[in-house]
């Protein structure tokens, strides 16, 4: 009797062990897919997708803050000197490069200062420019919402880091729903920064184009403190923001951008199998999470089992000589 349980257990063990294994070559294989997928069309294009959602972000309890943010000073300090796009992981970093060096595209320099803004407990939004035609290649613009101070009024409303100034149309600062209301060509930048102009690319018939997307502080600050907690340097910048990055999504500390449902569909239908395929590369790297825990236990399991069998077979052969 004990003999054949022994047997049976074995016979299970072993039978896991290889479905177990197929499940993990199967999952392993998806993720490869979409992983050239993805190299081979646009990196971001994933980070782009996987981070939408349907719902709307709630109004910031900007009272809560006891000053606004010191649009003027701070702004109107940065020391500009470039737009190229930055390689860089830690939030600190990128704050040092892009509000005190200059450094940095939109989406550098509106991390950048989300980490000043947070690391003072100030409320802010981020708000995604996102063409439908052409976010999945990293094209688009990026703001910041918050409360802040310009020429002694506080407002809320909208700040252009990239161009160093503040959205407006007659020369009164817009907040988001003015903006997205507001008519090609008739919105221009009012300066806080001596170095800036009037002048930006991203409020003519671009504004016809986008889905205004945003992204809440908190999720933001969660993503932010992820990252100084698990950051490892490699050795290679570009491949380091995409492979956090990624992560982030994977195991959902990756701040959400919320849409309404219609815009959802604008930017996700026309691109339905790239979403497929990210959805199914994030699910197969979830699933492998749990299951090779179990797969290594089992494998050590059998191994065991194995090296015991052998211990009394061996004893009982030595017995009988």
């Amino acid at each position: 009797m004990k003999v054949a349980l022994v047997q049976q257990t074995g016979s299970f063990l072993h039978r896991s062990l290889q479905w177990l294994g197929r499940a993990v070559l199967a999952l392993l294989l998806v993720v490869v897919a979409g992983v050239v997928y993805f190299v081979a069309t646009e990196p971001v294009g994933y980070q782009k997708l996987m981070s939408l959602r349907v719902g709307s972000v709630p109004e910031p309890d900007w009272a809560a803050q006891e000053a606004p943010f010191d649009a003027d000073r701070v702004i109107g300090s940065i020391p500009y000197r470039g737009s190229s796009m930055l390689a860089l992981v830690l939030p600190a970093d990128l704050y040092a490069a892009t509000i005190l060096e200059g450094l940095g595209n939109c989406a550098n320099k509106v991390r950048g200062l989300s980490y000043y803004l947070e690391q003072r407990d100030l409320q802010f939004q981020r708000i995604d420019l996102l063409p439908v035609d052409g976010y999945l290649r990293g094209s688009g613009h990026v703001l910041i919402r918050t409360r802040y101070l310009h020429n002694g009024t506080d407002r809320i409303g909208l700040i252009d880091v990239l161009d160093g100034g503040v959205p407006s149309r007659s020369g009164i600062p817009l907040d988001l729903a003015e903006l997205r209301e507001a008519p090609p060509f008739t919105v221009s930048i009012t300066p806080l920064n001596a170095r800036c102009d009037r002048q930006s690319d991203y409020y003519g018939t671009f504004l016809d184009s986008v889905v205004f997307a945003t992204a809440e502080s908190k999720e933001i600050r969660r993503f932010f403190r992820w990252l100084e907690s698990v950051y490892v340097p490699f050795g290679n910048p570009r491949v380091e923001r995409v492979v956090y990055n990624a992560t982030a999504i994977v195991l959902m500390r990756f701040p959400s951008s919320y849409v309404s449902q219609e815009d959802y569909d604008k930017l996700v239908n026309p691109n339905w199998g790239a979403m497929l395929i990210a959805q199914a590369m994030t699910w197969s790297v979830r699933v492998l999470l749990a299951l090779l825990p179990l797969f290594c236990v089992l494998h050590v399991v059998q191994r065991v089992r194995i090296r015991k069998k052998v211990a009394v077979d061996g004893a009982v052969a030595a017995a009988a000589a």
